[in-house]
């Protein structure tokens, strides 16, 4: 089984993900294709999550995004920050 490739998203995000996935063991790689659910994340943590990410990131989700596929996997989500403008770390977006 091969391991996913490196998300590159910015540490803080990685963190919030970390925050809410209580099946992922400290660590351990973040598949970003890896379900929300299947990470031990559940609806009323995605909405801390959400709420979590427009404070850091000074963004507003908008209504038309907070659905279960937007909000499907860590990748999706980071999707959704680099459509709102969101940078990598480098400040090229992932």
């Amino acid at each position: 089984m091969t391991r996913p490739a490196a998300a590159s998203w910015p540490a803080e995000f990685e963190e919030m993900i970390r925050r809410q996935c209580r099946l992922l063991e400290p660590g351990e790689p973040i598949d970003p294709d890896t379900s929300l659910a299947l990470l031990g994340i559940d609806s009323v943590q995605i909405l801390m999550l959400i709420v979590e990410i427009e404070e850091t990131f000074l963004v507003e989700i908008p209504e038309t995004m907070l659905t279960g596929e937007y909000f499907a996997t860590p990748r999706s989500i980071w999707s959704v920050l680099e459509s709102l403008g969101v940078e990598a770390e480098d400040g090229e977006a992932a």
